[in-house]
């Protein structure tokens, strides 16, 4: 598996650092779909003629896309190649997002995010499933933190970066400024990416027989304790993505230039910790850089609910938060590389169904975090307490065999 991958690699036209550039902004088209806009949410509306609960089904509409066009293109691309069907992909999410930006009622608004959220899909899918085609083992492990550091920051400041531009423009400003980005990733995808998945490594069993990998990856323990550790994970990013501007904003005091300050610290902590995993690959196990980030991730949501129950204000919250933000980007490339290790036949199938979970578990935690009502961080701290502590379980479960293994 290596050498081929070093072998496809010297065919590129794109060195290997570029590649990993390419394949991270791939990754990022989902979160920046999702994120970019929600500052805009409530202009849409009114520019539209919409409530606030029939826009926010634009959110809803472009996650089912993404989770449904995972779960379809997985499999397409075991069978076809990676190439052909990204190629596809951006072409439809260019096309989508100018409907997006010249969308003049909310029900074809909502129709269009849903065609975005589908092709947005073949990035995340192919991106993750060529990466894997590529590197095995510690090569992996430390590619996919590579990955991290471009498109980690992107579920964390795009919403940052969505309010600066509404304010300055238009929320259609955005939707155009996404058709760019898709442009211009399907210009260097057509001219510089090369197939990964070489013919004889493809599945000859069908697209039919293809989707039903998924029952297979379903069965697997190692995988599936994998999926589930990093979907809980990322569950307790959403309630924080979700939660944090209320929380930190409206019930403790910062301003919004102190909570931007503090949301991009938190930031950096996540692309740091990543990037420590990247360094450490091959020195330690993934199993042991695993157990290291749950740990921490459980002494961040530990600190973070007992600073909101004892009342200790942001000296106790903010360094929590930091803690745990930072875990993640220990979690993610480790639960990724494991989970992808063995699958290097349904590598397209076990991408799709990883990115699903994270993407299910995410949209399921965001509203927990406001059942409290106002005036209390509660049910905030509770959420993602509840999250890690589920992802510990889970994580314990694999670390476990690999024991007994």
């Amino acid at each position: 598996m290596i050498e081929a991958g070093i072998s496809l690699t010297k065919k590129s036209r794109l060195s290997g650092a570029w590649t990993l550039v390419l394949f991270g902004s791939l990754t990022a088209f989902g979160p920046l779909t999702l994120d970019l806009y929600l500052s805009a949410l409530p202009e849409i509306g009114k520019e539209l003629g919409a409530g606030a609960s029939l826009t926010q089904l634009s959110l809803t509409s472009c996650l089912i896309g993404l989770a449904a066009g995972q779960m379809l293109i997985g499999p397409i691309s075991d069978v076809k190649g990676r190439r052909l069907p990204l190629i596809v992909g951006l072409v439809c999410y260019v096309v989508s997002a100018l409907a997006c930006y010249l969308a003049p009622t909310i029900g074809l608004f909502i129709a269009f995010r849903l065609l975005q959220g589908l092709a947005a899909a073949s990035g995340l899918v192919i991106a993750r499933a060529a990466l894997r085609d590529l590197y095995d083992g510690p090569r992996f492990t430390k590619a996919s933190a590579r990955l991290v550091l471009v498109m980690g920051a992107a579920p964390i400041f795009a919403p940052m970066l969505g309010a600066r531009v509404v304010e300055a423009s238009s929320w259609r400003i955005l939707f155009l400024g996404l058709s760019f980005i898709g442009a211009v990733m399907l210009l260097t995808v057509f001219f510089y990416f090369r197939e990964t998945l070489l013919p004889e490594r493809r599945s000859r069993a069908g697209l039919g027989l293809a989707l039903g990998r998924y029952a297979m990856l379903l069965r697997d323990r190692t995988f599936m304790a994998c999926a589930l550790t990093q979907g809980f994970l990322l569950a307790a990013l959403f309630a924080y993505l979700a939660g944090s501007p209320y929380v930190l904003q409206e019930l403790f005091g910062l301003t919004p230039e102190r909570f931007s300050l503090a949301f991009g610290l938190n930031g950096f902590g996540f692309i740091a910790a990543s990037q420590l995993v990247g360094w450490l690959a091959g020195r330690v196990s993934e199993t042991r850089l695993l157990r290291l980030g749950i740990g921490l991730a459980c002494l961040g949501s530990a600190a973070l609910l007992s600073s909101i129950a004892l009342g200790t204000g942001l000296y106790g919250i903010l360094p929590s938060l930091f803690v745990l933000i930072a875990s993640m980007g220990i979690v993610a490339p480790c639960a990724s590389s494991l989970a992808l290790q063995n699958q290097g036949g349904a590598a397209g199938a076990a991408a799709a169904l990883l990115g699903l979970t994270s993407f299910l578990f995410g949209a399921a935690s965001s509203p927990l975090v406001g059942l409290g009502g106002s005036g209390t961080a509660v049910p905030f701290g509770a959420v993602i307490a509840a999250s890690t502590c589920a992802a510990a379980v889970c994580s314990y479960t694999l670390l476990r065999r690999k024991r007994n293994e």
